[in-house]
């Protein structure tokens, strides 16, 4: 309970955003996390000169923690890269909440941000990328690491970012308290249905009748069956792969068919809407609150939360609530799907005065455990301890990560996750299980990113209207036979032109030889 307490301030190294990428076969992560690939070692005698030192800046977020001993830790990873590459490297620290707005001010002002990562904003980051296309030879480590995967940072032919290596599989699960599920009897691995999980709220509705069983999560963001943040620019919903999130548009069986649709349009969605509005007048659900999911868990009113689900996510929400945690998860709604997402693809900035170093730089974090941890956790015996498990790391007596010298937040967005140790409570082998957690089909779409500039003024206005249907109608708060008035909202606003332009984007995509 100590160390639980302690670290109730951490957000664990894996955030549950899922990213993927373009694979052939859908096994695109090393087969040994823990190694770097086999061609790794330092520049040789016969590469690119490195006789002129040369000074970058890097961003990384902290979620508004100060770093007083940044100083320390640059220096320790300044002797490496010294040696390396000749570089010293300046980092930057960005409070998460302010990202982006200190990110659009640095770059268009012209402040040093040398390398940086997408953080969603994809879209526009990539307006200030360098073609990293001519240094390609400059980065083997990396392509070899991320394979095919490396498809999600081209756009239109360019290669204008390098994507990082995390989880890269999406589907959904349901996090429950877990003093909870074990009061009715019921074992999360057996729940393989929606009418089993529906038994399980149940069962913790009659024995705990001032609880609701489920967060539906907030009155923009519905939890119980996919994330439509408009933030996103790539989401998911279970085993679809969605183009655009918040107008529905995309594949929905994306590992056999190419066939552009809406999903507001599938019976998946209808199935959907009709068991929230059941789960909404029974009490097995929430009302829509201010709260997220876990902070009604961690009030107390509620037992459980939909989220994103991979290895480690009951450590990482067990931290975050306060409580155990176990996850649901059921296969015939949350098979894995490789998908596209830009998220976290890692941008050298155009205006960089050496691109080329900033290449290697980059490249070295794909295989240089030494620096990736330097980067992640800071120095051993001050920031951070190694315990009897050669993986797990803890803090020291005494420090948390609220009052520890250097706090990089997130963990999760460096290049490549597998080099990093792993921080407490989180399993000794938790990127093995990332590794198998990532072997997946591949959607047809996979490294497809969709440009709605020919039908924008459609996409708004379908936008408008999904804005006032399908948060009720996926909360369980509109009655489900207002999704007819939502389809014809959808068709008099031009959905079936999106849905066409899609198709069209797409096919020429796969007709390029893309896929």
């Amino acid at each position: 309970m100590k160390k639980l307490l302690a670290l109730l301030l951490v957000v664990t190294m894996i955030f549950s955003l899922a990213a993927c990428g373009k694979s052939s076969g859908g096994e695109t992560a090393p087969t040994d996390p823990s190694a770097p690939p086999a061609s790794a070692n330092s520049q040789t005698s016969d590469g690119p000169d490195i006789s002129k030192p040369v000074e970058l800046t890097m961003v990384i977020q902290t979620d508004g923690v100060e770093c007083a001993d940044n100083a320390m830790v640059e220096e320790a990873i300044n002797k490496i890269l010294k040696e390396k590459l000749n570089v010293t490297l300046k980092i930057k620290h960005c409070g998460f909440t302010d990202t982006r707005t200190n990110m659009n001010l640095w770059l268009s002002s012209g402040e040093p941000c040398d390398i940086f990562v997408s953080w969603f904003q994809w879209s526009t980051y990539k307006d200030y990328a360098a073609d990293l296309t001519p240094y390609i030879d400059l980065m083997p480590h990396a392509t070899e690491s991320l394979g095919d995967f490396i498809e999600n940072g081209y756009d239109n032919g360019k290669l204008l970012g390098l994507p990082a290596i995390k989880d890269w599989v999406a589907y959904n699960c349901y996090l429950m308290r877990k003093d909870l599920v074990e009061e009715t009897g019921m074992k999360p691995g057996n729940i393989k249905t929606y009418a089993q999980f529906e038994e399980l709220l149940r069962k913790i509705k009659e024995n705990h009748p001032d609880i609701h069983p489920l967060s539906n999560g907030t009155a923009t963001r519905p939890s119980l069956f996919f994330d439509s943040t408009n933030e996103r620019e790539n989401g998911s919903l279970y085993a679809t792969d969605l183009f655009n999130p918040t107008i529905g548009v995309g594949l929905m069986d994306p590992a056999t068919s190419s066939q552009v649709s809406c999903l507001y349009f599938s019976k998946f969605y209808e199935d959907l809407v009709n068991l929230a509005y059941r789960w909404a007048e029974e009490g097995l659900m929430y009302d829509t609150s201010i709260l997220n999911g876990s902070e009604q868990v961690s009030a107390g009113t509620a037992g459980g939360y939909g989220t994103t689900y991979k290895p480690g996510i009951e450590s990482q929400e067990t931290v975050t609530c306060g409580t155990e945690m176990v996850p649901v998860c059921m296969p015939d709604v949350t098979e894995g799907v490789l998908k596209t997402n830009t998220s976290f693809n890692w941008i050298v900035n155009k205006k960089c005065a050496d691109v080329e170093r900033a290449c290697m730089l980059l490249d070295l974090l794909y295989y240089d455990k030494e620096v990736n941890n330097l980067l992640c956790w800071g120095i051993e015996g001050v920031h951070y301890v190694k315990t009897d498990d050669p993986n797990i790391i803890e803090y020291p007596e005494g420090v948390d990560a609220s009052t520890v010298g250097y706090y990089s937040w997130g963990k999760f967005e460096f290049p490549n996750n597998y080099l990093q140790y792993v921080m407490y409570p989180s399993p000794s082998n938790l990127w093995d299980e990332m590794v198998e957690f990532n072997k997946a089909p591949a959607s047809k779409a996979l490294g497809f990113v969709f440009d709605p500039t020919p039908v924008e003024g459609q996409i708004a206005a379908v936008q408008n209207v999904a804005s006032q249907y399908n948060q009720g109608l996926g909360s369980g708060m509109l009655e489900p036979s207002m999704l007819d008035e939502f389809k014809q909202a959808l068709l008099d606003n031009g959905i079936e032109e999106v849905v066409a332009e899609a198709q069209r984007q797409l096919d020429a995509f796969l007709a390029n030889g893309q896929a």
